[in-house]
């Protein structure tokens, strides 16, 4: 959505455009946390339903802010909002902990998320097609100048597109999603009569409406004021920030100290260290494996949400005379292609799985982060060239094969994780594992485009990817330290 705003004429600067995919990574990863660490407790078929149909807020409004012309401020706060969608990724995660047995739950788990990945790599494919269809009739607007747009399918370039229609689609299918569960469920035998939950755990953990309503509540209200806070103190100004120069890795970390503690405020949060989701931060391996989750699915979800911006600004642009940027008449279609880095990353999924099974989770691990660097320093070199060439196209082609075999390693990568987790972790732990890493990686969404849009505006957009490099480098040498020397706890899990 955020390239077709910067294509039909949007006037948002480039780090407001890139602030909205930022806010919205920003508030799924909190949510993801918030949401998870805290309703386990109170959790019963009508909260995974309501949370669910808070969803369709944020899709309406997009459609009717689009329909007149919105304000960046108004699509901040629609964004912020969307984050609720990874809240409802934590109850799935609850929902699979509490009705699968152990054994099965690894594979459920690796579907429901390739699922969840295939919807943006579909999303990809379809919202430059929406746009397109006149039946809602909202204001159209025309691609500025003739320029060069795409679908699947080939140019809309000069054609009428109706922007909001993303957001009325988004509603549409949010709706049919929820009626279609509520009639195959029923909100209130959700899972064979007792929500989801065996029926020990049922007895334990079902508590009053008000309770629920409170939890809820509480959660969402604390990850999105976190998310708020995080997000004003690392935006530059022109995206409604603070504009503060600190480091985002400390201003993550610091939100996630808030974010834990206030949750932990709740009254009736259980204490006990056998059930607390906080006994998984007295394991070490907690912190190797979020990081290694950073570098694989945060890498996943990053990329595939900042890498249509990126292509349309680097190869779209090109370097004028008076140091500004101008529409290239050359330049390749942006959604024409940008949705198979993202497809090829699920389609590796089941062979990165198979990998670890047959090799270990940490040689695959190893493999997948030594071609990640591989190719993050190549794309560099390539996305550097190309912002600064009068003809960036020739560059196009190099840079994108790269991505697509980043987003395979991250793919693979991410299953040998998950393999390596089961191994790691006892059972009592993995939930609340799952939980955490989903919420860290949904912060990829956050850095990646920050940091994108930072060295973008500096002119340097090589800066990031090489710094993406380090960062993978930095993953080989954790990972080779704690589970690849003979001498460690774990050899190879």
């Amino acid at each position: 959505m955020v390239v077709m705003l910067l294509q039909v004429g949007y006037p948002y600067s480039l780090n407001g455009l890139f602030s909205l995919i930022a806010i919205a990574g920003m508030a799924g990863g909190s949510l993801r946390i918030a949401l998870g660490f805290l309703l386990p407790q109170f959790t019963s078929p009508w909260v995974l339903g309501l949370s669910m149909a808070l969803l369709v807020l944020p899709a309406l409004g997009m459609a009717v802010a689009l329909q007149y012309h919105a304000t960046l401020e108004t699509l901040q706060v629609l964004a912020l909002l969307s984050g609720l969608g990874g809240g409802c990724y934590s109850l799935y995660l609850q929902r699979l902990d509490t009705s699968l047995h152990h054994h099965q739950r690894h594979r459920v788990l690796g579907l429901g998320i390739g699922i969840g990945q295939l919807g943006m790599a579909a999303s990809l494919i379809l919202l430059p097609w929406v746009v397109t269809l006149g039946f809602w009739q909202s204001p159209g607007h025309i691609l500025v100048d003739g320029k060069e747009s795409s679908t699947l399918l080939g140019s809309v370039a000069g054609d009428r597109v109706w922007i909001s229609n993303i957001g009325w689609a988004w509603s549409l299918l949010l709706t049919g999603l929820l009626l279609v569960l509520a009639a195959l469920s029923g909100w209130e035998r959700w899972g064979g009569g007792h929500g989801g939950l065996a029926p020990e755990q049922s007895r334990r953990t079902h508590n009053t409406v008000a309770q629920g309503m409170a939890s809820t509540s509480w959660a969402i209200g604390v990850g999105l004021l976190v998310s708020m806070l995080g997000c004003w103190l690392t935006l530059p100004p022109e995206a409604n920030g603070m504009g503060l120069q600190v480091s985002r890795e400390l201003v993550m970390a610091a939100m996630l100290i808030i974010m834990l503690a206030l949750l932990r405020l709740f009254p009736q949060v259980r204490q006990d260290n056998a059930h607390s989701p906080y006994s998984i931060f007295n394991n070490k391996h907690t912190w190797v494996m979020s990081v290694m989750c950073s570098m694989s699915l945060g890498s996943f979800l990053g990329l595939a949400a900042a890498l249509p911006l990126t292509l349309e600004w680097t190869f779209g642009y090109v370097l004028a005379a008076d140091g500004m940027r101008q529409p290239n008449p050359n330049a390749p279609g942006v959604f024409t292609y940008v949705w198979m880095g993202p497809f090829i990353g699920i389609l590796m999924r089941p062979v990165g799985g198979w990998v670890a099974d047959r090799f270990g989770g940490a040689r695959t691990t190893q493999c997948c982060a030594l071609v990640m660097m591989l190719a993050a320093a190549g794309a560099a070199f390539y996305l550097g060239a190309a912002y600064r060439a009068p003809e960036p196209e020739q560059y196009f082609f190099p840079f994108c094969l790269l991505m697509f075999v980043l987003f395979s390693a991250a793919g693979a990568g991410h299953a040998s994780v998950l393999f390596s987790v089961e191994r790691l972790f006892p059972a009592s732990q993995q939930r609340h594992l799952n939980t955490w890493m989903a919420g860290i990686a949904a912060y990829g969404m956050f850095y990646i485009p920050g940091l994108l849009a930072e060295q973008l505006q500096r002119g340097t957009p090589e800066q990031a990817m090489v710094s993406f490099a380090l960062f993978y480098a930095l993953c080989l040498l954790l990972n080779g330290w704690f589970y690849l020397r003979r001498e460690g706890t774990f050899y190879n899990p």
